[in-house]
């Protein structure tokens, strides 16, 4: 707003970065995090994926790179899987089997699943 105020830009360069595909489809995916968090659809996920998926935790580290082979093609950008799908289903996981990164636990599951 700046920049435009002061005519360093004009409104149409100051406005080109909404029109990027990609950085609406992180946004987007961060809006669907907050989603499945709020709703508890990344808890209710995470339960058939240990259902599925939940025999080891290389099971379920296998599990999640299945689901990225799936997803990748549908949602291209990373940054937009990674934190808008596969983080609170990861979170959900890593809390229900009493791995959380605020008491010390994290090396129990969370740091596995992060890391795979």
């Amino acid at each position: 707003m700046i920049t435009v105020m002061t005519k360093t830009l004009t409104v149409k360069d100051a406005l080109s970065g909404f029109t990027n595909d990609i950085i609406w489809l992180i946004v987007v995916s961060f809006f669907f995090s907050k989603g499945f968090v709020k709703t508890s659809l990344s808890d209710r996920l995470a339960m058939y994926f240990v259902k599925w998926f939940g025999k080891s935790t290389l099971g379920l580290a296998y599990g999640l790179a299945i689901e990225e082979a799936i997803i990748s093609p549908v949602i291209t950008s990373a940054t937009a899987r990674a934190r808008g799908i596969f983080l609170p289903i990861i979170n959900s996981l890593a809390i229900a089997s009493g791995s959380s990164p605020h008491d010390g636990s994290a090396r129990k599951l969370g740091t596995h699943l992060i890391q795979s």
